[in-house]
C-alpha cells in the first residue's frame, strides 16, 4: 500500500480545523507517508469553508468537498468514502479527539499485513 486517505467530516469546525489538519499532515510528512486529507464540509454555517480553502492552499494534499445533499455525519462519511483515492482510508474527527500518532500506528499495522 502506498497512499493513505484521511477523511474528516466537518460541520462548524472553523476553530479546530486548521490545527487538526496541520497536526495530521505534519505527523504523516514526518513519517514519510504519502497521503491525502479529504475534508467533507457538512453544511457549516460558520467560517469552516474559508478555513478549509486557506488550509488547502498551504497544504496541497488537502482536498475538500461540500456536502450539497442532506447533511449528517453518516452522509458526510459516505461522501468521503465515495471520493477518496488512497489505498487505505481512516476517518478522523475535526475536533482533534483522534491522535495523529494513532493514525500512523494503524498505517504501520496495515503495512505489516495486518487488518485494522
Amino acid at each position: 500500500m502506498n497512499k493513505l486517505s484521511v477523511i474528516i467530516p466537518a460541520r462548524n469546525e472553523a476553530d479546530n480545523l486548521n490545527e487538526c489538519i496541520s497536526a495530521i499532515s505534519k505527523e504523516l510528512i514526518d513519517q514519510s507517508i504519502d497521503f491525502e486529507i479529504l475534508i467533507i464540509d457538512d453544511g457549516s454555517t460558520d467560517n469552516t469553508i474559508n478555513v478549509i480553502k486557506e488550509t488547502s492552499q498551504s497544504i496541497p494534499k488537502v482536498k475538500f468537498i461540500r456536502n450539497e445533499e442532506e447533511n449528517g455525519f453518516g452522509r458526510a462519511v459516505c461522501l468521503g468514502l465515495e471520493n477518496f483515492t488512497g489505498d487505505a482510508v481512516a476517518i478522523m474527527m475535526a475536533d482533534r479527539s483522534d491522535s495523529p500518532k494513532d493514525l500512523v500506528s494503524y498505517w504501520k499495522c496495515i503495512q505489516d499485513g495486518n487488518d485494522c
